[in-house]
């Protein structure tokens, strides 16, 4: 909590909080902003293909294919880069665009709402 309020997410009577603010129930208003903008820039290719089923402004399914993670591994073992790409967290960016600049009551960037084991289709 103190981190979101030192990065100004957010404001007590419109003004940005501070850490040692004193809220006064019934009287002070506080307001949490939501980041309304992807810094998320996707570079070079995507790590492998996906199919996307459906899309409209505020959800997408997507195909996730046999033998692919939903999220990257944690293992003791250091992976290369490539490797650590090999989930569906790190592809759908790809595929999936993010909101546009100021929307806001929509995620910024695409996020899993279900994850599945590595095998299931």
């Amino acid at each position: 909590a103190k981190k979101k309020v030192r990065q100004g997410v957010v404001l007590v009577n419109g003004n940005k909080g501070r850490v040692d603010t004193d809220i006064t129930i019934g009287s002070d208003h506080v307001k949490l902003q939501a980041r309304t903008e992807s810094k998320f820039q996707a570079r070079g290719e995507a790590p492998f293909a996906i199919t996307v089923i459906y899309e409209d402004d505020v959800m997408a399914i997507v195909h996730k294919p046999p033998g692919i993670c939903t999220h990257p591994p944690k293992c003791l073992v250091p992976q290369t880069q490539a490797q650590s790409m090999m989930s569906m967290r790190c592809c759908v960016p790809y595929h999936v665009p993010c909101a546009p600049p100021g929307s806001e009551g929509i995620l910024w960037r695409p996020m899993m709402a279900h994850r599945l084991d590595k095998d299931t289709e």
